[in-house]
């Protein structure tokens, strides 16, 4: 009687094991698509982008001026970790030329956790954020470093050249930002069409007008408008990529998508089968030799 339970029990044993491994199998690809893959789509270092945009701006040193600048993004590694460099190779408002900020992981600004970079990617099974908070660097010629974001809300989906894009937009009639003695303020219309997966931006279109005012007490930091007196409009622009660097950058959304895609199926459908047929196998208990070795 023990010689015949011996072996039923070994079988059963086996087909647990093929069980226990093939959820082991699918647990490990499912761990590789939803936390490895993601993150491969993070900053790093040497990483570049580069856009030529047209500037509509004026001030009061030129009147109105149009011209076309580039401006690069680049990410580079520094003693603290990553940091994201932009230049903007033409005239520019005073928040200044080049700005450096310390990046954490998807894009999220260092110093302030809850605000990004540039927009975050989003994995193909979840729904693009409703909010982002999108950090406006700020770094004048004389070294100051002060800043704030904008709150872009998504509005619908669209197209541009078959690729799915998300539009958001930000409206900020208020911002100031206390520097020294002075007070800057600031009111700015931004829309952005972005590429989900990846979190590229393909076009964008920035409105924004700068004053300063001469600080005056601390109830002035509770001015929701600039004040009417005493203030002095220094900076008045529109801004957006050329057409080329658009379609540049549909270009690129596309086929880091795609190259995204390709990366998450390679690491799913190989798990995924082989955890199925190594479940299959101890629940149907078949092939048998499997069972009676």
């Amino acid at each position: 009687m023990a010689r015949g339970w011996l072996p039923a029990a070994s079988t059963l044993a086996v087909r647990g094991l093929l069980v226990l491994a093939g959820a082991l199998v699918v647990a490990t690809g499912a761990y590789a698509v939803f936390h490895l893959a993601p993150a491969s789509l993070d900053p790093e270092p040497g990483q570049t982008q580069a856009v030529t945009e047209r500037v509509a701006y004026w001030t009061p040193e030129d009147g109105h001026q149009q011209i076309l600048r580039p401006r690069t993004d680049h990410v580079r590694q520094d003693a603290d970790g990553l940091e994201l460099v932009r230049r903007l190779q033409g005239t520019h408002s005073p928040r200044g030329g080049q700005f450096q900020v310390d990046l954490g992981d998807r894009w999220r600004l260092a110093e302030e956790p809850a605000a990004y970079a540039a927009f975050p990617p989003t994995p193909v099974w979840e729904e693009p954020p409703e909010t982002v908070h999108v950090g406006v660097p700020w770094q004048t010629e004389d070294g100051k470093r002060i800043g704030g974001f904008d709150d872009f809300q998504r509005l619908h989906e669209t197209e541009r050249d078959g690729l799915a894009l998300v539009k958001y937009e930000a409206r900020e009639p208020s911002q100031f930002l206390v520097d020294g003695d002075q007070v800057w303020f600031r009111t700015a219309v931004r829309t952005a069409l972005v590429e989900p997966v990846t979190g590229t931006v393909v076009d964008y279109h920035d409105e924004e007008t700068l004053w300063t005012a001469p600080l005056e007490g601390p109830d002035i930091v509770h001015e929701i408008q600039p004040p009417r007196e005493n203030r002095e409009k220094v900076w008045e622009a529109t801004v957006e990529p050329t057409p080329a660097s658009q379609q540049q950058r549909v270009e690129q959304a596309e086929q880091t998508r795609e190259d995204h895609l390709e990366h998450v199926l390679a690491l799913a459908v190989p798990a995924l089968l082989a955890g199925e047929l190594l479940m299959g196998a101890g629940i149907t208990g078949r092939p048998k030799r499997w069972l009676s070795r």
